[in-house]
């Protein structure tokens, strides 16, 4: 595949700024990937090879291709990126090789700039700010001035009102906590790129290539979505994700020191983040839809935590455990998850919520060899096992 010239013009909207490339793949086709950001940092955008590099290596070595640019590259990001992609290839042995054909060039480091996190509101974004904010009252840096919101992530750009909807909501978070919002978009996960697994393998790529792409930060905190302690494969880790700073901006893996259950301990002491937690990856909206797999593993945590009723952005205060006794989990981490939410349900004396957990974890564990032939099939190309394997994951939304 190859990165074209890239352009900047005008965004979806008058007060922003499109980086945009063509792309072409070696089967002859071609498409264009685009990042927006506000007309503002039309100065700071990045026309290198460094965003493109980022998020263009994961589908070239899904498929095998080289990825060429004419563009110039950081000598540090294409160090990294070599090294990332060796890590990738030991966790997913299927990969083809990265086959980089771009030239490098050492570039001055800046000295000082803005220090933005990444921000969906879910507990991860919020316990990096929170804690951010516990270090700077003790003089720790560094300190947030920024915080960056990305629409394609997982709110649909097809979905304008939800993004609206949910960057009104984020202002105001940035407003009381005096940080500047900086919102961003882009059409990476609509393209040729959707082929690459997004939670094992590639979101780790596509915030880099968007940190990158805007040239606006000198540094950029990633919330953690897994621990120093957690050995297994992940698109954004933090064996690899600092790895994909350039020399110009560094990449930082923020809160990896601690867990999702401390996290959660962390955010509801904060107000703030109760009235605005937004976890929900399935509805691809702004909304929590409070009954998928995620909204329902957050729901448990605050009911066993006693602060739903003032979690104001689901649906329900309260857990509804039929729900809970059919959630469905695939990954070895979420049976760990389980149990460890069953235990300290049981702590705190909700004998009910633990029998629910605990319902969840061996239901989960009798699937699985259902899900796993499923997969199989889904491979062979048999019409129909995605969506019946779509169906069985997806039991716990249904009414």
């Amino acid at each position: 595949m190859k990165v074209g010239a890239v352009e900047l013009t005008t965004g979806a909207t008058s007060d922003t700024i499109r980086l945009q490339a063509n792309v072409c793949y070696q089967d002859g086709s071609r498409e264009q990937i685009w990042f927006d950001f506000p007309e503002r940092l039309s100065s700071s955008v990045s026309l290198t090879a460094d965003p493109w590099i980022v998020a263009l290596a994961p589908i070239s070595m899904l498929l095998g291709e080289p990825l060429e640019t004419e563009l110039t590259a950081d000598s540090r990001l294409v160090c990294g990126l070599h090294r990332v992609a060796k890590i990738w290839r030991y966790w997913f042995p299927a990969l083809s090789p990265l086959q980089l054909v771009v030239t490098s060039e050492e570039r001055e480091g800046s000295r000082s700039g803005s220090t933005a996190s990444l921000f969906s509101g879910g507990i991860d974004s919020w316990y990096t700010v929170l804690r951010n904010a516990d270090d700077a009252a003790k003089g720790i840096p560094p300190a947030l001035d920024s915080l960056l919101f990305i629409w394609g992530a997982d709110v649909r750009l097809d979905r304008p009102d939800a993004f609206e909807a949910l960057r009104g909501r984020l202002q105001e978070v940035a407003d009381r906590l005096q940080l500047r919002l900086v919102s961003a978009a882009t059409n990476l996960r609509l393209t040729r790129w959707r082929q690459t697994d997004w939670a094992l393998h590639s979101h780790g790529a596509f915030f880099a290539s968007v940190i990158h792409a805007s040239g606006a930060f000198v540094r950029c905190l990633i919330p953690s979505s897994v621990s120093y302690s957690s050995g297994r494969a992940w698109g954004s880790h933090p064996l690899t994700d600092p790895l994909l700073s350039t020399s110009r901006t560094e990449l930082v893996y923020d809160g990896a020191e601690t867990d999702r259950i401390h996290k959660t301990a962390r955010v509801i002491q904060s107000e703030l983040a109760l009235s605005t937690l937004r976890v929900c990856w399935r509805s691809g909206t702004d909304q929590n839809c409070g009954k998928c797999e995620k909204c329902l593993r957050t729901m448990v945590s605050l009911e066993t935590a006693g602060v739903l009723q003032r979690a104001t952005t689901f649906p329900a205060r309260t857990v509804d455990l039929r729900l809970v006794r059919r959630l469905l989990v695939t990954k070895a981490h979420d049976y760990r998850r389980l149990r460890h939410m069953s235990a300290e349900a049981l702590r705190v004396g909700r004998k009910d919520l633990s029998r629910a957990l605990d319902h969840a974890y061996h239901r989960s564990a009798r699937l699985q060899p259902v899900l796993q032939a499923l997969t199989r099939l889904d491979q062979a190309g048999i019409r129909g096992a995605t969506r019946l394997g779509s169906w069985l994951e997806g039991d716990s939304i249904r009414p």
